[in-house]
């Protein structure tokens, strides 16, 4: 599947210009795509060694203790792609909808430094952090 990617190998957004212009919603929704397909490629994998790993028979009690804690692990990574996929495919959509880069809860501007770090953050850092005091998943939306 090819990405829609347009060059922007010198081109990094930064803060000095206006704040979610054409130029950087193309690039973000560009790191996005590029996230999403890493993303799913490494489910897919990581799928087939489950699959290939529950194939094999394991006589021995420990070699099966370990095995059923190394699926266990793998599940929860698994879990955990399909959360951040799921802020993937939010962030992508508010990029269609002109609201990327803004808190979904505040609509307060997310920043350029937040979002160069974690492009498909959905909260600005003081939500977030409060959410995360709280005890409520980081990223996963209030609807």
């Amino acid at each position: 599947m090819a990405l829609c990617m347009m060059s922007f190998d010198s081109y990094e957004p930064h803060e000095d210009e206006p704040y979610m212009n054409a130029r950087q919603r193309a690039w973000f929704r560009n790191r996005l795509l590029a996230q999403r397909e890493n993303l799913v490629q490494e489910a897919r994998r990581r799928l087939r060694e489950i699959r290939e790993a529950d194939m094999v028979q394991v006589a021995d009690m420990l070699d099966r203790s370990a095995s059923e804690t190394w699926r266990d692990q793998e599940l929860r990574v698994q879990a955990r792609f399909r959360e951040v996929l799921d802020r993937n495919t939010q962030a992508l959509r508010l990029i269609e909808e002109g609201e990327y880069g803004y808190c979904v809860l505040t609509g307060e501007p997310i920043g350029i430094p937040r979002l160069l770090a974690l492009p498909d953050a959905l909260y600005c850092y003081e939500v977030q952090q409060i959410r995360e005091k709280q005890g409520a998943l980081p990223g996963i939306s209030p609807h």
